[in-house]
């Protein structure tokens, strides 16, 4: 075999080795195009389920899409459930044994509720029996004013409905402390029974009284 042939059987098997490349590097950009085909196929498909709502079973409720899978008004629909289950307060009459104790739960109803406190006063109001609500208005007419909110409202309640039974009992109570132990004991003692005092209106001076005529000569510690 001549040079010449050597050359030309060299050439020609390199020739089928170029085109053997080739045709691998075409089947694998056609590869890598199905693929790329099939990723934007599933983006697209991720992205028309996140749009479209799922009905979550259980509690009632659509949820469309969101991070975590929560629905962008999930706080307010949290906050509806919260105020749909809330207890409404029972209606004041003018019981005087329930005075403290309805004031105390308005008090809770406006902080789980969230009321601002412009609107405390009006909503109070509609918790009244008709008669109070006659009282809430006539207050009004009497003097121009009326009531500026509802700390000013619950105030005159709790004075005008104190149980001046369970007032005496207290003033009893207190009457007769007398310190027999430690003065630390007597002070928790009396710290009590005054505290219920000062709801009622006693003055600090009336309870100062109590509190010394309760000391014993020698005071112990």
């Amino acid at each position: 075999m001549s040079f010449e042939q050597f050359q030309a059987e060299v050439g020609a098997t390199l020739l089928q080795v170029q085109q053997g490349l080739t045709a691998v590097q075409q089947t694998q950009q056609q590869q890598g195009q199905i693929l790329v085909e099939l990723q934007q196929r599933q983006m697209e498909q991720a992205a028309a389920a996140v749009q479209q709502p799922m009905d979550v079973q259980g509690d009632g409720m659509l949820f469309g899409g969101g991070q975590g899978g929560l629905p962008p008004q999930a706080p307010e629909v949290r906050e509806q459930v919260s105020r749909t289950i809330l207890k409404n307060p029972d209606v004041f009459t003018g019981v005087r044994e329930k005075a403290e104790r309805w004031c105390t739960d308005m008090d809770d109803w406006f902080v789980n509720a969230q009321t601002a406190p412009e609107c405390q006063l009006g909503l109070a109001k509609s918790y009244l029996s008709l008669e109070l609500k006659d009282w809430f208005d006539l207050v009004k007419l009497e003097d121009g004013i009326g009531f500026c909110n509802w700390p000013a409202l619950k105030d005159t309640l709790l004075r005008r409905y104190r149980d001046k039974h369970v007032r005496r009992a207290v003033k009893k109570k207190i009457a007769i402390l007398r310190c027999t132990g430690t003065i630390s004991d007597y002070n928790n003692k009396f710290d009590v029974e005054a505290l219920k005092l000062k709801k009622a209106g006693t003055s600090e001076w009336d309870l100062l009284d109590s509190y010394i005529e309760g000391l014993p000569p020698a005071i112990m510690f």
